[in-house]
């Protein structure tokens, strides 16, 4: 499942998912970022390092299925 992945309004990369667990209802899949992904770099790095992920309570991430589909997450990203 192809999809556009921002902070807020900005596209920051790609991503191509794939159920990762159908009982829990989680994706994951390879990242793609674009020239806007650099500017948020260090600060997803940080959180990465700090506490193993970086997540929709670290900013206000959102993902776009082609076909103009949001999807409402919960948790992490």
């Amino acid at each position: 499942m192809k999809c556009i992945i921002n902070i807020e309004e900005e596209t920051i990369g790609e991503a191509d998912f794939e159920l990762t667990d159908v009982s829990m209802g989680t994706i994951g899949g390879l990242f793609i970022p674009n020239e806007n992904y650099f500017k948020y770099q260090a600060q997803v790095q940080s959180h990465c390092n700090n506490k193993g992920i970086s997540n929709i309570h670290d900013f206000d991430y959102r993902i776009t299925l082609y076909g103009n589909i949001d999807l409402n997450m919960e948790g992490n990203i």
